[in-house]
């Protein structure tokens, strides 16, 4: 029996998405012992309707194709357990259960519920070709020792690399080794050109219309806002992430956060911050890329709720976020290309000092000589 009847689960959702009430309210006045419950109802109901909360109505027997087609969606979509079981309108726990079989056991993971024969007719497999592989997978790498010692050789192409493995001996050709290569992943990024972040990866929840078109006109403060992400390279294995928020018609930085990961984390600090910074009664337009964070609904749902407007860039055109993007050629001339930063503690330290003077001792020629601070109480004053 369920935990929670059906006509509960309506009436929670039905409460929450009367704006009245947050979901720690609606948890409190329903008895409901996880916020994280409500949460996914809410989605359910939203994506498929209410009959999406009836447990009489959710327990089915799904085919390989259906379940393959649920896991190829998750490793290929960088969301989150809960979001894929929303779009199939299936439990959290059965998206989990059937990646983890996959990923850990391949085809013998299905194999508890489905013949081995069914398995290789539906692959097209003979059986003998599945037998061989299995054995194959099972043997001694015969290139474990080449592989080893390309390892330990990271600034190497496979032709240097060559040259020392016949050195030391073996006669392996130069196209095994940039197979061997290509197999465990390695390419030279020494001497190539410098990666640089994108957050755009498909669409991976709603885009909004693109309300500015170009038009920075904003003349006073809070009116419109531009938002985007930067990467910092801090060591090898370690980068910085920059969040800012940029008013049009001031350019100062009106909120910001830093973190070493590009996630949902930063933009929700980002936007925090934001909100306390946000005059009352302002209702502003936000401007930003198509980058998977700003097309989730946390994102979307916080900006609902404080009154602001989601504006978003054509696909790859960088000129409809300009604002945001002269912040990020400025800051990194004027700062971040002067420094040598090795931790991530200085990283977020020199964002600070930067941002601090750039708001209040950094004038601009185009606003007759004020700084963005200066700007913001000259105008607010009028």
């Amino acid at each position: 029996m369920s935990k929670y009847s059906y006509q509960l689960k309506i009436h929670a959702v039905q409460e929450y998405l009367s704006k009245e009430c947050s979901y720690a309210e609606v948890c409190r006045k329903f008895d409901i012992h996880s916020k994280r419950q409500l949460i996914t109802w809410v989605h359910e109901a939203q994506a498929n309707g209410y009959e999406s909360l009836d447990p009489r109505k959710t327990h089915h027997s799904y085919s390989l194709d259906f379940k393959l087609q649920v896991v190829n969606y998750y490793r290929m979509h960088e969301l989150s357990t809960v979001q894929v079981a929303v779009k199939f309108n299936l439990n959290r726990s059965q998206v989990y259960s059937w990646y983890r079989k996959y990923k850990n056991e391949g085809i013998a993971g299905l194999r508890p519920k489905y013949p081995l024969s069914k398995l290789l007719t539906y692959f097209g497999i003979p059986r003998s070709t599945f037998y061989e592989r299995l054995k194959a997978s099972q043997r001694i790498d015969k290139y474990r020792q080449v592989k080893q010692f390309i390892r330990s050789k990271e600034a190497y192409g496979y032709r240097r690399i060559w040259y020392c493995l016949m050195k030391q001996g073996f006669t392996y050709c130069q196209e095994t080794v940039r197979r061997l290569m290509t197999s465990m992943g390695l390419k030279v990024t020494l001497y190539s050109s410098k990666s640089h972040y994108h957050s755009y990866r498909g669409h991976m929840g709603k885009t909004a219309p693109n309300y500015l078109h170009q038009q920075f006109n904003a003349r006073k403060a809070y009116q419109v806002l531009h938002t985007d992400i930067t990467q910092i390279s801090i060591s090898e294995n370690v980068k910085g992430y920059l969040s800012p928020v940029i008013d049009e018609a001031s350019g100062a930085v009106v909120a910001y956060a830093t973190s070493t990961h590009p996630n949902m984390n930063l933009i929700t600090t980002m936007l925090v911050s934001l909100f306390k910074k946000l005059p009352q009664g302002s209702s502003p337009i936000m401007h930003s890329d198509q980058g998977w964070q700003y097309q989730q609904w946390q994102y979307r749902g916080l900006l609902c709720q404080h009154g602001i407007t989601q504006s978003m860039s054509r696909k790859g055109n960088c000129l409809d976020n300009s604002p945001v993007e002269s912040f990020f050629n400025l800051l990194k001339r004027e700062c971040l290309n002067r420094v040598k930063i090795t931790s991530f503690q200085q990283f977020q330290n020199v964002i600070d000092q930067y941002i601090h003077w750039y708001n209040n001792i950094r004038i601009s020629v185009n606003k007759k000589g004020m700084t963005p601070n200066e700007y913001i109480r000259y105008h607010s004053n009028l």
